[in-house]
């Protein structure tokens, strides 16, 4: 599927200062040899793979390489190799300026390397010395004159205009109103603030090594096509069309989408030369603009009727409304009418129909061959919510009506809230009722604390009359007499386990008759059944030698003499 093209204003990622092997000093550390590695090709490659949509190639006082990157673009554009992007490319330059202060200058992408070299010329740049004999001031308003961008390069950095004595004249120029700041948290200086500056701030990558990690640094600029135009305007609106941040995408829209609709031979749209009318949406706001009589309501409700939603309308508009599906007579549609909507849900796009003769399939899919017709109800499968103005107004007398809509929404999910609701009110109640409970438990705190107070106290006289030792003794007997309970338990544990194991595995009685005609074989078996016989005897000599094993041990215990120390203590702690 193909990267959707909404209409409108869309976010793009820009790269406002790029070097190229033009960059003779800095790009690649200046080795020619390095630079032979980076053809156009690859230079283009290495921004589609990190996925930015335009870049300014701004290379130190040249746009040598400019016409070479853009003859390439275009190679690729009819090739289109498998890791090919859309890309769009603005010519440009970073100026080094009178008094050490570096100046981008972003031209429209219909520009070409001449135009840089015109520009440098205009700007009176000087090759022996490496910079323009012109002021700050003077260049910025030559590149606004030949309609060029100027922003002032890493502005917070070397050769930045916020280090120069120039940014007082700079702040007066009205044709500088975006700046390249590198550190967002740069604490800009105090002429800045006192002028009220608010320069638009941007990010480049200035990258000179694909493999720095400034490579792939952009900024989202919000335009309608890339071009000169549609970024000085993004510029100058700031925020609103300028975000630097990274780490999200302001495209990102809702995941069900109504794309466009199209209307075929109605009473009066889609009839003429062109045959149809189709009205394309983007995923953000739309507004329709038109005077009284335009169809500015017959195209909602004609997206009401592909959607299948016409039965939702109030009972009091009903009469008013009827004649938007109405065919023939006073309605809006012929027998030839024939509506479309493209319905998007994801990267999955939908065609929805309806037409008078009912001939085309009313749903179907797009797949990488086409249009395949599908099964379905199209009201469950595509929710909408389409209200008219007159519904608005109705509804608006209803103090209620907008929150039964909202409760009427899956997404509310209301039953569930009351559900769980009512759940939660109840493990209130129990958490209420084990508070009173505990508050119970607390109030008797002081007569249980005076009971512990006397039993403690009856324990102390009793240590100290000499009955510790007899409770010790009595402890320590109690424990022996548990082990050795439990062994025994064990033992006569094992006894019954043999028993079972002899039950499980007894061989059962020999039948010779069928083998009679097969000695060998009765020999052989009559002789592996006696060697489990054998088993199964010395299982059971096993089980009586261990039944005996109990009986010696219970006779050994009885006559001990720990027996009688046993019963002494007992006496002595019943005492």
């Amino acid at each position: 599927m193909n990267q959707w093209q909404f209409p409108g204003s869309r976010w793009w990622k820009f790269d406002f200062h790029t070097h190229t092997p033009a960059s003779k000093e800095d790009f690649l550390g200046g080795k020619q040899e390095l630079k032979a590695q980076v053809p156009p090709e690859f230079w283009l490659r290495k921004f589609m793979e990190k996925k930015i949509d335009c870049v300014a190639v701004t290379d130190h006082n040249s746009g040598e390489w400019i016409d070479k990157l853009k003859a390439k673009l275009k190679e690729l554009e009819q090739e289109k190799p498998d890791w090919h992007l859309p890309l769009h490319l603005f010519p440009g330059v970073e100026i080094s300026v009178s008094g050490g202060v570096h100046i981008l200058a972003i031209f429209d992408p219909e520009k070409s390397g001449s135009d840089i070299e015109r520009l440098l010329g205009a700007v009176g740049y000087d090759e022996s010395c490496k910079e323009t004999k012109n002021s700050v001031t003077e260049v910025i308003d030559v590149i606004a004159k030949q309609g060029g961008i100027a922003i002032p390069a890493h502005a917070d950095e070397g050769k930045g205009l916020f280090k120069s004595p120039s940014l007082r004249q700079a702040l007066e120029n009205k044709n500088i109103y975006a700046v390249e700041l590198c550190d967002e948290n740069y604490e800009k200086p105090q002429l800045y603030t006192e002028k009220k500056a608010q320069w638009t701030e941007v990010r480049g990558s200035d990258t000179h090594n694909f493999q720095k990690g400034n490579f792939g640094k952009f900024t989202w600029i919000k335009m309608d096509n890339p071009s000169i135009e549609g970024l000085k305007l993004a510029l100058i609106d700031g925020a609103p069309s300028v975000d630097r941040r990274m780490d999200i995408s302001p495209n990102r829209h809702a995941e069900h989408v109504i794309e466009e609709i199209t209307v075929k031979d109605a009473k009066h749209i889609g009839r003429g030369r062109p045959g149809k009318l189709k009205c394309r949406f983007s995923p953000f706001l739309n507004v329709i603009i038109g005077g009284r009589g335009s169809g500015k309501s017959t195209l909602l409700e004609f997206m009401r009727l592909a959607l299948r939603r016409e039965k939702e309308i109030l009972d009091i508009l009903k009469p008013e409304s009827e004649k938007y599906f109405t065919v023939g007579a006073d309605g809006l549609l012929l027998e030839t009418s024939h509506l479309s909507l493209v319905y998007r849900k994801g990267e999955t796009r939908y065609r929805l129909s309806w037409s008078a003769q009912a001939a085309p399939p009313s749903l179907e899919e797009e797949t990488k061959s086409g249009w395949k017709a599908m099964e379905g109800d199209i009201r469950s499968l595509f929710p909408a919510r389409i209200y008219s103005q007159k519904q608005i107004f109705a509804l608006a007398q209803e103090p209620d009506a907008l929150l039964d809509i909202i409760d009427e929404d899956s997404s509310v999910k209301d039953v569930e809230f009351e559900r769980g609701c009512s759940d939660k009110k109840n493990d209130y109640k129990r958490l209420v009722q084990i508070g009173k409970e505990l508050e119970e438990k607390i109030a008797q705190k002081d007569r249980y604390s005076s009971s512990l107070e006397v039993v403690s106290r009856e324990i102390k006289k009793m240590e100290k009359s000499g009955h510790e030792t007899v409770l010790q003794n009595y402890r320590q007997r109690r424990r022996q007499q548990s082990i050795m309970d439990d062994l025994e338990t064990q033992w006569e544990r094992m006894t019954t386990r043999l028993r079972e194991a002899r039950e499980e595995i007894g061989p059962s009685p020999l039948e010779e008759q069928p083998f009679s005609q097969h000695d060998d074989m009765l020999q052989a078996i009559v002789a592996t059944n006696r060697e489990w016989e054998e088993i199964d005897r010395q299982l059971g000599a096993l089980i009586e030698k261990s039944q005996n094993i109990v009986s010696n041990w219970r006779r050994t215990k009885s006559k001990a003499k720990w027996m009688e120390a046993l019963q002494d203590d007992i006496d002595k702690y019943a005492q």
